[in-house]
């Protein structure tokens, strides 16, 4: 359910972040300027936004999801719409011209934080010397 709901948010969010970006290119602004713009109040408002844009039949398809896997039909249906969306804006940024919904579909499922670390990933992320440990205790 959690990474549902995360999923959902972060699909939101980075369609208000294209829109930023969109609307600072319209502004004048040349893209790589409009993103340091981008401050820490700008991104907790947008997160703002995206949690009350969303509708509770997203909630409950979510749980549905989780609970039985049937009726998603329409959760489904809404992704696409939502790609589609986000391929329009994403041909108006300057060098994204061409792209497709398995760009966007790509982008959007993007997200090495929600995956679980593997065995071996664990196991590389261990300290290994006595140092490691030491400053990893500090923190």
């Amino acid at each position: 359910m959690d990474q549902g709901v995360l999923a959902a948010l972060k699909k939101r969010y980075r369609r208000k972040l294209l829109s930023s970006l969109i609307l600072g290119m319209e502004e004048g602004y040349d893209l790589l300027s409009k993103l340091k713009k981008i401050d820490l109040l700008d991104i907790i408002g947008w997160l703002n936004q995206c949690w009350n844009e969303l509708e509770p039949i997203t909630l409950v398809c979510l749980w549905r999801k989780l609970l039985d896997h049937s009726g998603n039909e329409f959760f489904e249906k809404r992704e696409d719409h939502e790609a589609s969306n986000l391929i329009e804006l994403m041909k108006k940024i300057p060098g994204c011209e061409d792209t497709v919904e398995d760009d966007v579909r790509e982008w959007m499922d993007l997200d090495g934080a929600s995956e679980p670390l593997g065995e071996d990933e664990v196991i590389a992320e261990k300290p290994r010397s006595r140092e490691g440990r030491r400053r990893l205790r500090q923190e």
